[in-house]
């Protein structure tokens, strides 16, 4: 299974999201707002990826907040200092 690794820098009003894969080569890199326009098109974006049988693994500056749950939904206890896999399941 294809594997792509999400790194997260949360902040309140945007959060940059990059992606690269098992080798480090850029996949993707985007802003994401902080509203519901924003957090759709990761959304979609997860889905897409998800649909394409990739797995997503991600490492987010702060456990928890807004995008954190939207993210993780339910499962993101734990998410400080282990990992937790996105979208595969």
């Amino acid at each position: 299974m294809k594997r792509y690794y999400l790194g997260v820098d949360w902040a309140d009003e945007s959060h940059q999201v990059w992606v690269s894969d098992p080798e480090g080569k850029k996949i993707a890199e985007m802003k994401v707002m902080q509203s519901p326009a924003g957090l759709s098109e990761l959304g979609r974006w997860l889905h897409e990826r998800k649909a394409e049988e990739i797995e997503l693994w991600a490492a987010i500056e702060k456990p928890h907040g807004r995008i954190v749950g939207f993210s993780f939904g339910s499962r993101r206890g734990g998410l400080s200092g282990q990992s937790q896999s996105v979208g595969s399941g």
